[in-house]
């Protein structure tokens, strides 16, 4: 089933849910177990390495510094990936609350 396209429409019906979790990106100095991995938020392998997002508390656990505390909004909205402009919108709504 694919998402909704129309920008307006995805502004207007999404449902942004900020998450109480407090979470970090790490770039790991060793090698974590399988068990410390399913705790990760999300995993991304790229080419100059792994980054894992994980709550604050897991990091604190793996004795990991961190530089930045992070929170997850969930916008819960389908969107379709195709659906132009609807991140921009999103984060320029963001970078104007910042400024305030």
């Amino acid at each position: 089933m694919s998402g909704e396209l129309n920008l307006d429409s995805l502004l207007k019906n999404m449902d942004p849910v900020l998450s109480q979790d407090r979470l970090v990106f790490l770039t790991l100095s060793k090698k974590i177990s399988l068990h410390e991995i399913n705790e990760c938020v999300l995993f991304f392998k790229e080419s100059e390495g792994n980054t894992l997002v994980v709550k604050e508390q897991t990091a604190i656990k793996l004795g990991e510094k961190f530089d930045y505390i992070w929170a997850l909004i969930t916008l819960n909205v389908h969107s379709d990936l195709q659906a132009i402009g609807f991140l921009a919108a999103v984060t320029k709504r963001l970078a104007e609350r910042e400024s305030l």
